[in-house]
């Protein structure tokens, strides 16, 4: 029988434990606010100033999973995530504990992985344009015996492939435009893989293979720029008019 599992880990060491304004949930930041709880569930808001992430559905569960989901299509619990300084930025950060092993079972097995967030959104301030949400995507790939990965995502990556045994870390960043997201294409992360196993009909010695899968941290940043302010955009549009007036009265010259 095959022995391929994947679960999820759940537990959680919390290095700052603060209450969120909503219930009685752990928080990582002291920024978010969630609504009343329903049935143990709320919505949740964290403002970086220039941009406002949306999570529906957090669990108010003091223990509750950051990440949660089959394969990877996971919620964020907002509350629990960190807030980090990046180049472009203040940005939310988060370890979704993910785990899978595939193989050793004495058969071929192939094994596919999808991981986004899809209880989140990201909206810009009052004042700002959203350009486009990014995730940065870190973990490793162990591989055994007869195995190989292949690591893509979001059409923006060229299909990466590894097939030799050992550790193989990986660092990806995604990004969605505004108009990615308007059709509710978050930035995802797409692996497949093949272990081989068996004995071949040959008589050779039989093969191994194993794959192992830990997704160790997501970062999402936003990008937005500043809104021209309406006496900006007038004195750009009669700027624009006399530039058109100055190259009309040069022609009749």
């Amino acid at each position: 029988m095959s022995k391929h599992t994947i679960r999820h880990a759940t537990a959680w060491a919390i290095h700052a434990v603060l209450l969120v304004a909503a219930g009685s949930a752990s928080a990582a930041n002291s920024q978010t606010v969630c609504s009343p709880t329903v049935s143990g569930y709320a919505d949740c808001s964290l403002s970086l100033g220039n941009v406002v992430f949306n999570a529906q559905g957090v669990s108010s569960s003091p223990n509750a999973a950051v990440f949660d989901g089959e394969y990877g299509h996971g919620s964020l619990n907002l509350p629990l995530a960190d807030v980090v300084q990046t180049a472009d930025g203040q940005a939310i950060t988060f370890d979704p504990a993910y785990y899978s092993s595939t193989g050793y079972s004495g058969r071929t097995e192939s094994v596919y992985g999808m991981h986004t967030v899809s209880n989140l959104t990201a909206v810009a301030a009052p004042g700002y344009v959203l350009n486009s949400v990014s995730v940065r995507f870190q973990g490793v790939f162990t591989l055994a015996g007869a195995a190989n990965v292949t690591l893509s995502g979001m059409g923006q990556y060229p299909d990466s492939r590894v097939d030799t045994p050992g550790d193989h870390p990986f660092d990806i960043t995604f990004t969605s435009s505004a108009a990615d997201l308007a059709q509710g294409n978050f930035p995802a992360l797409a692996w497949s893989g093949l272990a081989i196993n068996g004995q071949p009909l040959n008589g050779d010695p039989a093969v191994t293979g194993l794959i192992v899968m830990n997704l160790d941290q997501m970062t999402i940043s936003a990008s937005v720029s500043p809104v021209p302010e309406g006496a900006t955009l007038a004195l750009t549009a009669l700027g624009l008019v006399g530039i058109g007036l100055a190259r009309a009265r040069h022609a009749r010259a």
